[in-house]
């Protein structure tokens, strides 16, 4: 494939330019040829003092670099041999070496620095993804008149009790997406346990087993299978067991499911211990 002249923003204008776009001119009266085969055949007539790779030329011909004369003289008496028109050898050398001197006298070209790329944040899109409902209630009061932006009476108490429940039930949202997440997290530890990890150490005082209540359905993990939920009702007494296996230390709680299974459990927050149910017996509810 033959390779094109760098347009002026790789290669600047300028001494180097010049020498590059009459080695271009020369390459392409040769036909374009690859500069594989270009480095073979200089490399194989013994009739150049010097060898020329590859790199070298494709680096000339892309503006990167100029060799030095002894190669540039070589190549470019190579390529007088391939030209159609059949120019005159020396007097072509001798107008490619007052260029090759140009481009060294000259300082290099400045060829611009490349510039990162810019990055563009969205301060209304990632307040979007975060809380949905509280930008839909902030974009809603700022669509209603300029004038009275909180409605014709300017209830700005209601207005920011409103934004008041909204941002409250958003973090209520996020507790509960957190949580999700920490259960899931929870399982994984479970089922990656080994005998080596410490035993769980009971939460309530007293040795189980001991009698609790829950005020919504709570998830819980098959004490032999981790990978599988569970739900612990309310609205009954559950009994927790002391395990006689070890379990990972953030196991918090052994509950008795009452048909031989026994499930782990991890989040104890809204459990109900009455004392008179630390007993062996269940509890009346």
């Amino acid at each position: 494939m033959a390779i094109e002249m760098p347009n002026e923003e790789g290669l600047p204008p300028g001494p180097r330019r010049d020498l590059v776009a009459a080695f271009h001119e020369l390459y392409t009266e040769a036909g374009c040829p690859g500069t594989r085969n270009l480095a073979k055949g200089i490399n194989r007539n013994n009739r150049f003092p010097t060898t020329v790779s590859h790199e070298t030329l494709a680096k000339l011909l892309h503006g990167r670099s100029v060799p030095a004369w002894s190669r540039l003289d070589t190549a470019v008496r190579y390529l007088v041999s391939l030209s159609f028109r059949e120019p005159d050898e020396d007097a072509t050398v001798a107008r490619f070496h007052a260029l090759w001197r140009a481009d060294l006298a000259a300082p290099p070209p400045a060829v611009p620095a490349p510039t990162a790329p810019t990055i563009k944040l969205d301060p209304e899109a990632a307040l979007t993804a975060m809380f949905p409902g509280l930008t839909a209630v902030i974009k809603d009061l700022l669509d209603e008149d300029e004038d009275d932006p909180f409605g014709a009476e300017g209830d700005i108490y209601g207005a920011l009790t409103m934004l008041r429940e909204v941002w409250q039930e958003e973090f209520r949202n996020m507790e509960q997406r957190l949580e999700t997440a920490w259960d899931e997290v929870a399982v994984l530890c479970a089922a990656s346990r080994t005998q080596d990890d410490p035993p769980p150490v009971s939460p309530f005082p007293g040795d189980p087993p001991l009698w609790f209540s829950v005020t919504t359905n709570r998830l819980a993990y098959l004490r032999d299978q981790p990978a599988v939920q569970v739900q612990i009702a309310p609205g009954r007494w559950h009994r927790a067991v002391k395990d006689q296996h070890n379990v990972p230390s953030h196991v918090r709680l052994i509950v008795d499911l009452g048909d031989g299974r026994l499930a782990a459990m991890y989040n104890l927050d809204g459990l109900h211990l009455d004392p008179a149910a630390n007993t062996a017996t269940q509890p009346e509810h």
